[in-house]
């Protein structure tokens, strides 16, 4: 023979609460599953951005800039 059981809620509003509650766990896995894509489309794209001079050689380009207006004066 087959037992049938009902469900029962321990107090007002359990099945709701848990609803929520599973609704918002996956909403959060679905936003880092989402940050972790785009983190890998940033890390396999090729860097588009020129190779910067280090700070030293703007520094000398500066100055030697600054020296020839200085000499043309």
């Amino acid at each position: 023979m087959i037992e049938k059981r009902i469900h029962h809620e321990r107090y007002a509003g359990e099945d709701q609460w848990r609803d929520m509650v599973e609704a918002e766990e996956r909403k959060m896995k679905e936003r880092e599953a989402a940050i972790k894509e785009q983190e890998e489309k940033e890390n396999a794209k090729p860097s588009k951005h020129k190779k910067t001079r280090k700070p030293d050689e703007e520094h000398e380009k500066k100055n030697e800039k600054g020296s020839d207006k200085a000499k043309s004066s």
